[in-house]
């Protein structure tokens, strides 16, 4: 099988995922990302988001690379180790064991196990938006709540953004570090007021509709 490309994931997220109680997800817009549509390197109908390389004068090298493309398959892993689960029971074990043995045992006949799969998503349709334009009938599809749940925990998410992964000296750390604070403050303001006020952080994301993939 061709190596797919990847989509990572908190472990929360793939639960959620594999039990079918999320097919949207929401992507941080980077810099030197950019969405094409119905032209060159997509089909009609289709749409990717790109990540423009540095550039070249050697006219053979890409100018940029395709990073999601509806109707293609994304590996989801968490850590980055892919993430397996149960089809047949939906079993997942917090510590993601699955991704080592493989299997799953629904039954509880030790001779009888299911073997796990590997989770796969398929973008049916990707777009870009502003994080808190997102509906509640999006935060539903997100796996919460609502709408204020889902800010909740998207800000959480990118509070200790890259902290562990780039040094201070490190190309992208300035932006890294503006979005650990943008995202610190929005979590403090939102979990106190517990409701959506203004001045929270607003960034641009990728909104990505998908659905699971058996391969």
């Amino acid at each position: 099988m061709t190596e797919l490309n990847k989509i990572s994931m908190t472990l929360e997220q793939a639960q959620l995922v594999a039990k079918n109680l999320k097919d949207e997800t929401r992507r941080l817009v980077k810099e030197d990302e950019f969405l094409a549509m119905d032209t060159w390197p997509v089909e009609k109908g289709e749409q990717a988001v790109l990540i423009a390389l540095p550039d070249t004068e050697d006219v053979s090298k890409p100018l940029h690379e395709i990073k999601w493309r509806t109707g293609v398959p994304l590996q989801v892993e968490v850590d980055k180790q892919p993430f397996y689960y149960c089809p047949k029971c939906n079993q997942i074990n917090p510590s993601n064991t699955l991704a080592l043995t493989n299997i799953c045992c629904c039954t509880g006949d030790r001779t009888n196990y299911t073997q796990a799969k590997q989770l796969i998503i398929v973008p049916l349709k990707i777009w870009k938006e502003k994080l808190l334009d997102i509906t509640e009938a999006g935060a539903i599809a997100e796996g919460f709540e609502n709408k204020v749940e889902f800010l909740k925990y998207i800000y959480g998410c990118y509070v200790n953004y890259k902290i562990h992964e780039l040094k201070e000296s490190d190309e992208g750390y300035k932006e890294a570090e503006q979005i650990r604070v943008q995202s610190r403050k929005a979590l403090k303001k939102i979990m106190f007021h517990d409701e959506i006020v203004d001045g929270l952080w607003n960034p641009g994301v990728w909104g990505i509709k998908f659905k699971l993939e058996e391969l």
